[in-house]
Parts: C-alpha cells; sequence; structure tokens
C-alpha cells in the first residue's frame, strides 16, 4: 500500500478486513497522509464503486470465511 498511496489519496477497505491490516491502515496511513473509508462487508460491487471518489485510488478486498 504504501507503495502505491501517497498523502491526499484515499483508501476503501471492507469493514471485515484481517485486523493487522486495519491496525496497518488506521496508524500508518493515515500518519502518512491517506484517507482510509471503511464499507460494509455486505456492499455489492456496484455499491463500493459509488462510493469511490476522486481521491480513491486503491479498494482493498477480503474474502470472509464461510460460516
Amino acid at each position: 500500500m504504501l507503495a502505491l498511496l501517497k498523502a491526499g489519496d484515499e483508501v476503501l477497505v471492507a469493514d471485515h478486513v484481517y485486523r493487522p491490516t486495519r491496525v496497518f491502515c488506521d496508524r500508518m496511513l493515515t500518519r502518512f497522509g491517506v484517507g482510509v473509508r471503511y464499507y460494509p462487508q455486505s456492499a455489492s460491487a456496484e455499491e463500493v464503486l459509488a462510493l469511490a471518489g476522486e481521491r480513491t485510488r486503491m479498494i482493498v478486498l477480503e474474502v470472509a470465511p464461510a460460516p
């Protein structure tokens, strides 16, 4: 992520993402001026794309384990 994102960029992250990834986003990316927004696991592809804005440079997806 650090190789692709810079200050002023934004990343959309699934809210159920692996905890260390979430901690990295919340602590490291924000420290470097990267905006982080979380979207619900239940969001469809269209809903996630609708959240993307002019500054969005990355969308982080993660497969949830089967119940």
